[in-house]
């Protein structure tokens, strides 16, 4: 069994300069939206049932767009 790590030249995990600009360029709305989407996701992750979580995202986005 290998136990490779990552090269020095690898890009670390995490969003590109694009997305962050693109986050960066939206609206407080639209990065509160974001925020609290991934809020939900990182609570389940690690769950092997995640049952409730798109109806979770689902009422983010109701809230916001009317």
């Amino acid at each position: 069994m290998s136990t490779e790590h990552p090269k020095a030249s690898e890009t670390p995990p995490g969003p590109s300069k694009r997305v962050e600009a693109i986050f960066k360029s939206a609206s407080e709305e639209h990065k509160e939206l974001i925020r609290e989407i991934l809020k939900e996701e990182r609570d389940v992750q690690h769950m092997s049932r995640r049952s409730d979580i798109h109806t979770k995202i689902y009422d983010h986005v109701r809230r916001l767009i009317k």
